[in-house]
């Protein structure tokens, strides 16, 4: 009995052996999404904004910027638009948190509102910072910066 299965194990194996003969180099060769990113995709994931280019504003630990709603135009002191920031911090710790640390960085509070959905409005030289603090359904706050120029002083920047 032994020797009628042998002929079938046999013909199994050479089976599995031609299957990996023949899949074997197509499943080790280069995959079309690992190929090298190209020059341009390159040169726009160096254009996506970081939290580095905002060195004229405090930015909370453990927060993510939100790209698809932040719109910047500029850099360093002197950008404008929208930096839209996700924290894991509750929206009242956010709040202190540029409450205390705005003016360290050359901000003058103008207004601030402590509500469900909290506002603070700074300036800084010709430029008007506007802070609106909610906080997110599950767990943590989302910090929506608005930075413009002020009245008198410049462009008018429309946001979507």
């Amino acid at each position: 009995m032994l020797v009628g299965r042998l002929p079938s194990v046999t013909a199994f194996s050479w089976t599995v052996l031609a299957a990996c003969f023949v899949l074997g180099p197509t499943a080790c060769g280069p995959k079309e999404n690992l190929t090298p990113i190209s020059r341009l995709e390159s040169e726009e994931i160096q254009a996506m904004p970081s939290f580095g280019e905002f060195n004229d504003v405090p930015i909370p630990t453990n927060s993510k910027m939100d790209l698809e709603r932040t719109i910047i135009l500029g850099k360093q002191e002197g950008w404008i638009g929208r930096l839209t920031i996700n924290s894991s911090h509750a929206a009242a710790e956010i709040f202190d948190f540029f409450r205390n640390e705005m003016p360290k960085f050359g901000w003058k509070e103008i207004t601030a509102v402590r509500s469900e959905v909290s506002i603070l409005t700074y300036s800084r030289g010709n430029r008007i910072a506007s802070l609106q603090i909610k906080p997110n359904i599950l767990i943590g706050s989302m910090v929506n910066m608005v930075v413009s120029p002020q009245e008198g002083g410049g462009a008018t920047v429309s946001m979507p």
